[in-house]
């Protein structure tokens, strides 16, 4: 491997000098608070204006349909079901033509729709008729389908409202994404260069496909941009045993970029479905949203991944089902590997705070959620937002956090993350006093949360997994934070973004 010497450079937590920073055979070798007499390999100025730190990692995505979202209809400022309609006319009168291929729309939230009772097959009949028209949700724990897209994901409109929930949802999504992996490589080349460009080196991707084959199929194809860790779905773990894996193991065939991931299982809904599980029925019903699995069998398959050394990670949203998580893991024995997660964590009870710490398990959050769920949270958790998204309650209880996108659900964005997570405010809205501000992020705290070493400073002998910014990511604002320009990011030494440097 080349060497890297960084003079003049601004390192992130360690103020009051510039350094010389080494980088050789994929790890930080030197760092040194004078100019040295002599360099190694490619010598790179920072002018003492930039910053050195670590790299970034999304500790939530779903890697396949963020890149085939990057292609969709934008229906996130749809305000009605109406207006999502004449939006989906507007996109096929604009792609003319006679396709008969999907037209999908994406990201829409009905938090403030006046006319959810019009998300109805018959009104998407009327946008391109004949033609399969899909709307998935922000959340993709709902899909709204036209006639031909029933008929498409195999589901028969009679008696179907044209709205589809959780599994059902999850299934059509599937087929709508189903595409050959020759078509789709480019587009994961290039969305994983989208991710570098922000100073991205590592997710974890928990796509609901079986996706170690299709990685393992990648990398000889020569993606190199990132490291993935490959999460996995109850169905896909005998395949993982066949192979001799268990989380944290090198996927054979990775080239060192591919990591076993956690077993995820999903307990509960969305808010935006009202399907996530509440102590408090929603407005107006009975209805306490959707608890998926019955107590027994949820501690059944958490102590299955235990006893198969596979890190948990448990998608949980609503109080109610983050309660009867938290319970079930700590009836565990012996308990979760290190690096298990509730995934979410969008509701807690004040009793179930301080339980991550005690129990040793991350709390997996995604700060742009909150920012996008407002309306919801207040529409529907009305009287209890206090305690939604409570990311200081959680800290303060002991627990470690990471942080994520949930992409597509919300932009592979790691600076915007940090921003919604020390703000609480949404962009063109910083300094008006934010969304429940009192559960606010520290700069450390949501900067740590978002690096892959879990700390804000670079030591001698890390690998070299480095990102080059502009600015100061714990002293920035929140407007600078989501404005952050990344000009350059290395994996083990190698340039994966470089631009202005």
């Amino acid at each position: 491997m080349s060497s890297i010497t960084f003079i003049n450079a601004l390192l992130v937590d360690k103020p009051g000098s510039t350094y010389t920073v080494v980088v050789s055979n994929g790890h930080v070798t030197s760092i040194s608070p004078s100019t040295p007499t002599s360099t190694e390999g490619e010598v790179v100025d920072l002018e003492s204006k930039r910053y050195l730190g670590p790299s970034l990692v999304d500790a939530h995505t779903h890697f396949t349909a963020w890149t085939l979202n990057r292609t969709r209809v934008d229906l996130s400022k749809a305000t009605s079901a109406k207006d999502a309609v004449q939006m989906m006319k507007d996109a096929a009168a604009k792609e003319g033509g006679d396709s008969t291929a999907p037209l999908v729309g994406r990201d829409f939230r009905v938090g403030k729709w006046p006319d959810i009772g019009d998300m109805t097959k018959e009104n998407l009949d009327t946008v391109a008729p004949g033609r399969p028209v899909a709307l998935i949700a922000g959340d993709l724990h709902s899909i709204w389908l036209s006639s031909a897209a029933l008929h498409f994901v195999g589901v028969d409109p009679l008696g179907e409202s044209g709205v589809l929930l959780e599994k059902a949802s999850f299934d059509a999504i599937g087929v709508l994404n189903d595409l050959r992996e020759e078509a789709l490589f480019p587009l994961i080349q290039a969305s994983a260069k989208a991710a570098a460009a922000r100073g991205v080196t590592q997710i974890v991707d928990l796509e609901m496909k079986h996706n170690i084959p299709n990685w393992i199929s990648r990398v000889a194809k020569g993606f190199d941009t990132l490291r993935v860790d490959v999460g996995m779905y109850t169905e896909h773990l005998d395949d993982a045993m066949s192979r001799g894996l268990k989380s944290g193991d090198e996927v054979p065939g990775g080239e060192g970029l591919l990591t076993v991931g956690p077993y995820k299982i999903i307990t509960d809904g969305s808010l935006g479905a009202r399907t996530a599980f509440c102590c408090d029925p929603y407005p107006g019903t009975k209805d306490h949203g959707l608890w998926i699995y019955p107590n027994t069998e949820l501690a059944s398959m958490l102590a299955f991944g235990t006893s198969h050394s596979f890190k948990l990670a448990v998608h949980a949203i609503g109080d109610e089902a983050n309660s009867r998580t938290l319970a079930a893991f700590a009836a565990l024995d012996p308990p979760p590997l290190p690096g298990s997660s509730i995934e979410h964590a969008q509701m807690l009870l004040p009793s179930d705070f301080s339980t991550f710490g005690k129990l040793g398990l991350i709390a997996s959050i995604q700060p742009e959620h909150l920012l996008d769920d407002i309306e919801l949270a207040d529409r529907f958790w009305e009287g209890r937002t206090s305690r939604a998204f409570p990311y200081r309650s959680l800290i303060d209880g002991g627990a470690k956090i990471r942080m994520g996108s949930d992409c597509p659900v919300a932009p592979l964005e790691p600076w915007g993350a940090m921003a919604a997570g020390v703000s609480r405010e949404r962009q063109g809205e910083e300094g008006l006093g934010g969304w429940h501000p009192e559960q606010a992020l520290s700069h450390r705290e949501a900067y740590e949360g978002s690096t892959w070493s879990g700390r804000a400073s670079i030591e001698v002998g890390d690998v070299a997994d480095l990102c080059v910014t502009n600015g100061d990511p714990l002293a920035a604002s929140a407007k600078e934070l989501r404005a952050m320009v990344v000009v350059g990011t290395l994996l083990e030494g190698r340039w994966t973004h470089r631009e202005g440097i």
